[in-house]
């Protein structure tokens, strides 16, 4: 016997429920609302809690306001119109455009007077049917808005350089960094046009540490060997696009660095920390010790990364990934609003937050990142940071296993100061968190740990995607979707690094 794909998993889909169900091991709802306990349970009770599921598992949706563009008869149309057709729960997000990039008219402004009495008024409605609501923290993509100010915003790290000669008394102003040092191909982070050239003065540039290091021949501590793609990669700011295949990062990660003859290496205890002989202003008073010597100046500045399709009135700076200051300014200023209107249904209608993919600036430093190394890896990064300028410190095996810490980092700063505190600010005002936390749409040229990520949530979402062919005449008919597959590994060669399936905006996955 033969069947086609559809017929397959409209059988296997039958039997799975069946399974499901008949393990079952709470209560569910049965024929006449009565409950059912597991083992009592017969072929008409399972029938009819598949066909009428109680609220928890009932499924759930999307529930856009676009552009503030609902009424009061509307949200309770809306409600109305999830709860008859079996939809339980729904996320609210607010945007400025509708799907497709579509101009929507201006309604109420994001959390106006106005539009804080709809919400309320929507709360009050799903309560009355028994619908749960969560809520996209921030309107548009991602977190942020009006209030993250640049130091709390996603950064890169920069660094310069001097080279000087011993023995002398140096005293002069260290130079800065170039604005775009080490992010020459910059495509499609958003809203990249408007900040990627901006002097440093707007950037709001701050220093890290100044360490200096003795040398005899340039070329022979540098890792000249290196493909620039490979070490692009290693250090974390291999040019961002979301467009990249997981492949182009992870496999540069995968190789060692090439170890040629003629390489030498500058040992760590020669690497000095300059911090208490350079001023606020960047100027250096010290004593230089005989030979040549470069001195490294690390700093780091705001990638300049905005929300996307966000509403303009709520429309601002991305948060800084790595640190939990700006996940605490987003409840002072959207979840002081979001969670106090919500009253005495906080944790009843009102259930979650939701955080959605990450689709940012591909950030790789934060202002305290050196305190968080010496906390995951329980050693001093300072010595190690001319590795990312390029040279070899301690030895070429030693250098790229610092680089593999140094990722580490950035990914365990995301997955605890952001992810994690969002988790620990939702518990605390009595809600669970939503994340969808992995991406994948600008997750490639990003050092996180997708399933640490996902681990600080109590609702983990995920995205399918349909791969190269979803837009092409046909190509959702199964031949089509066949072939694709094939072709591509399950769409794992497909645009980007993911399984096909539907749409995000229409798919969420939920695990409890």
């Amino acid at each position: 016997m033969t069947i086609n794909r559809r017929q397959f998993i409209r059988i296997g889909s039958l039997t799975a429920a069946h399974a499901g169900l008949a393990s079952f091991i709470p209560p569910f709802v049965g024929e006449r609302g009565a409950f059912v306990k597991r083992g009592t349970e017969n072929m008409s009770d399972l029938y009819s809690a598949f066909r009428q599921p109680p609220q928890s598992s009932q499924v759930g949706g999307f529930w856009w306001w676009f552009n503030g563009l609902v009424s009061r008869e509307g949200i309770t149309r809306d409600l109305q119109e999830f709860h008859d057709k079996g939809i339980g729960e729904v996320l609210m997000i607010n945007t400025a455009s509708g799907l497709g990039g579509a101009k929507m008219p201006q309604g109420v402004k994001f959390l106006s007077e106005e539009w804080r009495v709809l919400y309320r008024h929507a709360l009050q409605e799903a309560a009355r049917l028994g619908i749960t609501v969560g809520v996209n923290f921030t309107s548009g993509w991602c977190m942020g808005g009006p209030w993250i100010e640049p130091q709390h915003a996603g950064r890169w790290f920069l660094q310069s350089r001097l080279e000087v000669t011993g023995p002398q008394h140096f005293s002069g102003n260290l130079p800065l960094p170039g604005h775009r040092d080490g992010y020459d191909k910059m495509v499609n982070a958003p809203g990249y046009k408007d900040y990627i050239d901006l002097p440093l003065e707007k950037l709001d540039y701050r220093d890290t540490a100044v360490v200096a290091f003795p040398i005899q021949d340039e070329a022979k501590v540098r890792f000249h060997h290196q493909p620039t793609d490979l070490f692009a990669a290693k250090t974390n700011r291999k040019d961002a696009s979301n467009f990249l295949k997981a492949k182009d990062l992870t496999d540069p990660l995968l190789q060692p660095f090439e170890i040629h003859p003629s390489d030498e290496a500058v040992r760590v205890d020669q690497v000095i920390d300059l911090a208490r002989f350079v001023g606020k202003d960047g100027r250096l008073e010290w004593e230089v010790p005989e030979g040549k010597w470069v001195i490294l100046r690390t700093g780091h500045r705001m990638t300049g990364s905005k929300l996307t399709i966000a509403q303009p009135e709520a429309d601002g700076l991305s948060v800084d990934w790595l640190s939990p200051a700006p996940v605490d300014i987003q409840f002072e200023h959207l979840g002081k609003i979001i969670i106090g209107d919500a009253g005495e249904l906080k944790g009843k209608t009102l259930k979650f937050l939701h955080d959605d993919s990450f689709e940012d600036g591909f950030p790789n430093w934060t202002a305290d990142i050196l305190e968080k190394f010496q906390h995951y890896r329980g050693y001093d990064a300072r010595p190690y940071l001319p590795v990312l300028n390029g040279y070899i410190i301690g030895s070429v095996e030693l250098a790229n296993r610092f680089l593999h810490d140094y990722r580490k980092t950035v990914a365990d700063c995301m997955a605890d100061g952001h992810y994690g505190q969002f988790a620990r600010k939702c518990h605390e005002n009595g809600l669970v968190v939503q994340n969808e936390a992995a991406g994948p749409n600008r997750s490639g040229t990003m050092c996180m740990d997708g399933l640490k990520n996902l681990g600080r949530s109590d609702y983990p979402a995920g995205e399918f995607w349909l791969g190269l062919r979803h837009d092409e005449e046909g190509g959702l008919d199964d031949g089509a979707r066949d072939s694709a597959e094939r072709v591509d590994g399950l769409g794992a060669e497909g645009g980007d690094s993911h399984v096909a399936g539907m749409d995000r905006r229409l798919v969420a996955v939920r695990v409890e």
